[in-house]
């Protein structure tokens, strides 16, 4: 195994154990907020309820502040790419038809001086 290799499996191994302990501190952190919001409210079902709600919210102000323009962006990108994609296979196609049309004239063309040889 070649260091390149090694230190890349290290680096995926590492980024992996981050991602499963920030998700464990995440899911801790909404436990306990909604354990002492419980203990506030005196309901855990209007707590869960509260708690939902606010995440709500963040998940959508960081979806219209931050997400949105960027994926319009990208979106308006991969568009664009469909669109020069598609005009370089029509293109293509139209070289192809257009190849296959001469080639085919000069099959008849062959064929005529063929025939014409044999009279």
């Amino acid at each position: 195994m070649t260091k390149r290799q090694s230190s890349a499996g290290r680096l995926i191994l590492s980024l992996s154990l981050f991602f499963v302990a920030a998700g464990m501190a995440f899911v801790l952190l909404v436990v306990s907020a909604v354990a002492g919001l419980t203990i506030w409210m005196d309901s855990f079902a209007l707590a869960a309820l509260t708690f939902g709600g606010l995440l709500v919210i963040v998940a959508a102000a960081i979806y219209f502040v931050f997400i949105r323009k960027p994926v319009a962006a990208i979106y308006g990108q991969v568009e664009r790419a469909f669109r020069v994609v598609r005009i370089a296979k029509n293109t293509c196609e139209w070289i192809v038809d257009k190849l296959l049309w001469i080639w085919a004239i000069g099959q008849s063309f062959r064929s005529g001086q063929k025939q014409a040889s044999e009279l």
